[in-house]
C-alpha cells in the first residue's frame, strides 16, 4: 500500500490546520456573543446594541462548524486497531452534534441577527421566540450539544489509547467539554474567564494533535505504521490482513 503520495500528503496536513482552526474559531464565537442564548426573547436587546459583535460570533460559529467536519475525519483516520471503538464512535458522535448544534443552529442565529437588526419590531420577534424556544420540536439541537460534548470525550479517549499523537494532547482535548459538563453541573457561573480557560484547553489539546499531523509520516497518519509500543508483529499481522 503505496501511502507516501501528493495527495496522502495534502489530505494530512490541510486534516492538521483544520483540526487547530476549528477550536480557535470555536472559543472567538463563543467569547465575543454577546449574550449567553439562554433567553433569546430577552437578549435581542443586547443583540441589537451589539450588533457588529455578534455577527462577528455567528460567522465564527459557523466557520467552526464547517471546518470541525474535516478534522474530526483527520483524527479518526489513523486510529486502525486499539482504541478504534472509542475513537470512531465519539468521532461519530461529535459529527452528529457538529450538525446539530453547531450548522443547524447557525440558521437559528442568523434569524436573531435580523430580528435585532435596526427597525425591526421587536416586541412582535419576542413573542414569537418567547414560544419558540418552549416547543419540544426543538430538542435535537439541544441535543447535539451533548452529542457534541460527549463525542470529543470519546474520540480523545480512543487517541489516547491508540497512542495517537502526544498523551498529553489527547488529555486535554478531552478535558475541556469534561470539565465545562461538571462546572454547568455543579453550578458554576459561566463567565468570560471560565469560558476562556475551558477554550484555552481545547485549543492546547488541539494544537498538539495538529502538530503530530503535520509531522507525522503519511504511514503513521493511515494506520500502517506501529502506534508507540505496539510491536512489529502485530503490524505485520495487521497489514496482512488488508491485502
Amino acid at each position: 500500500m503505496d501511502t507516501d503520495t501528493p495527495t496522502t500528503t495534502f489530505r494530512r496536513r490541510v486534516g492538521a490546520v483544520t483540526v487547530v482552526l476549528a477550536p480557535v474559531l470555536f472559543a472567538v464565537a463563543e467569547l465575543t456573543s454577546p449574550t449567553e442564548g439562554d433567553d433569546p426573547a430577552a437578549d435581542l436587546g443586547t443583540q441589537a446594541v451589539h450588533h457588529g459583535q455578534l455577527l462577528l460570533s455567528i460567522g465564527s460559529g459557523l466557520l467552526a462548524s464547517i471546518l470541525f467536519i474535516p478534522a474530526f475525519f483527520a483524527l479518526m483516520n489513523p486510529v486502525r486497531r486499539r482504541g478504534t471503538a472509542l475513537a470512531h464512535l465519539g468521532g461519530g458522535m461529535a459529527l452528529v452534534g457538529n450538525a446539530l448544534s453547531g450548522l443547524a443552529l447557525a440558521g437559528v442565529d442568523f434569524m436573531l441577527y435580523e430580528a435585532s437588526a435596526p427597525g425591526v419590531d421587536r416586541a412582535t420577534v419576542s413573542r414569537f421566540l418567547a414560544h419558540a424556544t418552549k416547543d419540544p420540536v426543538g430538542a435535537p439541537l439541544l441535543i447535539g450539544h451533548f452529542l457534541f460534548a460527549l463525542g470529543i470525550v470519546l474520540l480523545a479517549a480512543g487517541l489516547y489509547r491508540a497512542g495517537v499523537g502526544p498523551r498529553w494532547a489527547a488529555v486535554l482535548l478531552g478535558l475541556a467539554p469534561l470539565l465545562d459538563a461538571v462546572m454547568g453541573t455543579i453550578g458554576v457561573e459561566e463567565t468570560f474567564v471560565t469560558a476562556g480557560a475551558t477554550d484555552a484547553l481545547l485549543i492546547a489539546g488541539a494544537a498538539g494533535l495538529a502538530w503530530w499531523l503535520m509531522t507525522t509520516s503519511n504511514a503513521a497518519w493511515e494506520g500502517v505504521a506501529a502506534y508507540r509500543g505496539e510491536p512489529a508483529a502485530a503490524l505485520d499481522l495487521a497489514a496482512d490482513g488488508r491485502r
